[in-house]
């Protein structure tokens, strides 16, 4: 029997169970922390590659979990269904093919760095498939993720954040992207432990924690996050009303109600803590006719205009026109209905993050490189960095769908949609034996959905590994 079921409710843990959770923190900091290194707690713009976390504590964790299945005398092997194997071989596949993908068309001096991080994550997802084998492995890391994000929130209300790389949000140690997640993460494992905890005080410890993981997602000040978090909510809260939940229905709804309560309490002194760059052009739609579109319907009705018989108004407005787009469009002075008529096709909008111009440019280089992509590394993107002042190279997309195109082709995005169709089909069966995990197959849409608009590849680890989480709940250990 594996060290997991040793230890039943109210029994003191012993020593197997000790190593077994302290492996699972140690994973949990490992797979969470990215490429966060030690010396950033001091110097947020330190990069010691080889004082990185993940480097250091993966060792440890798969020591620790290594003595706890001596001493507990496990010799049992992880058992998996059909859809599980496939899930996991599609991952592999995937993360295989990008390795591939960056030794022969990656940028030349980049190729080491994507290497290493593509084996972190196989080798993260490795570790983590073996130590979370049982359900009661499953609730030891819900912990963790709990403790853990509600530190982190306690960490940023403290003060311990960086306004100079993400703003007025509040977001500690290093960017909002991984934050957000592993709120949401935690928010989801809050919902599941408080469905499936016994007594009163624990629904109702977990139910505090739902209500401060989710408040932490909208105070890292990410619309996609907080569009994405609203839409999973609002969706479980339907979902439960309909197999006739309605009174975990209505506490959802209190939960979300609370969150947005303390959100919207201290909006404005999140905001208005440090000075916020607004973008200097916004998209605004006129209403009614264009000054263009009233002098092409004079030229139309019979008129003999040119660019000098225009009001001063007008002609201002026309040269500020081709002043953006005077590379391609025909020149005003001498044909006047030819530039307007090509000026009235176009639409100039600012996104405020450059998102468009992200998404533009890796579907340009998807078009030039159908099948394999043009390799990891290669997309270069210029923006300016509004909090830190500086002109900043995006390596990514900032899409992972798109990243992949760009990146890895039809090949690379066909693989990676394999392995996202096969963890649905997954997280469709868990919830099937067991409805309260339905609660992460939100987990994997919020993920999936913010995938869209921001990180990349190695971002997106955080999605393999709620649906890792997700086999754990359905699987019996075989004996080896």
């Amino acid at each position: 029997m594996p060290y997991s079921h040793l230890v039943t409710r109210g029994a003191p843990l012993k020593l197997p169970d000790l190593l077994q959770l302290g492996a699972l923190a140690l994973l949990f900091v490992a797979m969470f922390s990215g490429k966060f290194s030690f010396e950033r707690f001091f110097v947020e713009e330190s990069r010691v590659e080889w004082l990185q976390l993940r480097i250091w504590l993966m060792p440890l964790a798969a020591a620790a979990w290594l003595l706890a299945r001596r001493a507990a005398g496990d010799r049992s092997a992880p058992a998996l269904d059909w859809p599980a194997k496939a899930m996991l071989c599609a991952v592999v596949a995937f993360h295989v093919y990008l390795i591939g993908n960056v030794l022969l068309l990656g940028r030349a001096g980049h190729a080491g760095e994507h290497v290493v991080d593509i084996s972190m994550i196989l080798i993260q997802l490795t570790l983590l498939t073996c130590f979370v084998r049982s359900a009661r492995d499953l609730r030891w890391f819900l912990f963790i993720v709990e403790a853990a994000s509600v530190c982190l929130l306690l960490f940023s209300l403290a003060g311990f954040r960086n306004p100079e790389v993400n703003g007025p949000s509040l977001t500690p140690f290093g960017g909002p992207i991984t934050y957000y997640r592993i709120q949401f993460v935690a928010f989801c494992a809050a919902l599941y432990l408080w469905t499936t905890s016994a007594t009163g005080l624990t629904k109702g410890l977990h139910l505090l924690v739902a209500v401060a993981t989710l408040f932490a997602v909208f105070t890292s000040l990410s619309k996609v996050a907080m569009a994405a978090a609203l839409a999973s909510v609002l969706v479980l809260i339907v979902w439960l009303f309909s197999t006739k939940r309605a009174r975990d229905g209505l506490l959802l709804i209190a939960v979300m109600v609370a969150a947005l309560a303390c959100f919207q309490s201290t909006k404005g002194q999140i905001s208005n803590r440090f000075a916020r760059v607004d973008p200097v052009v916004s998209a605004k739609m006129m209403v009614g006719k264009s000054p263009e579109l009233e002098i092409l319907e004079k030229i139309y009705a019979g008129a003999n205009l040119q660019f000098d018989d225009l009001p001063a108004e007008q002609q201002r407005h026309v040269h500020a026109i081709w002043e953006i787009t005077r590379e391609t469009a025909p020149d005003y002075r001498t044909h006047l209905q030819r530039f307007l008529e090509y000026s009235t096709q176009l639409t100039l909008v600012n996104d405020g993050s450059s998102r468009i111009g992200m998404a533009l440019l890796a579907w340009a280089i998807f078009k030039d490189n159908w099948w394999l992509g043009a390799g990891l590394g290669n997309y270069s993107f210029f923006s300016a960095n509004y909090w830190r002042r500086t002109i900043e190279e995006y390596s990514y997309p900032h899409n992972v769908l798109l990243e992949q195109l760009a990146a890895g082709g039809i090949v690379g995005f066909t693989l990676l949609m394999l392995s996202v169709v096969a963890a649905a089909v997954v997280a469709g069966r868990a919830i099937h034996d067991d409805r309260n995990l339905v609660f992460f197959a939100a987990c994997l849409a919020f993920l999936l959905a913010t995938s869209l608009f921001a990180g990349n590849y190695y971002d997106f680890r955080i999605f393999w590994i709620v649906a890792i989480l997700v086999l754990a709940s359905r699987r019996a250990p075989a004996a080896g």
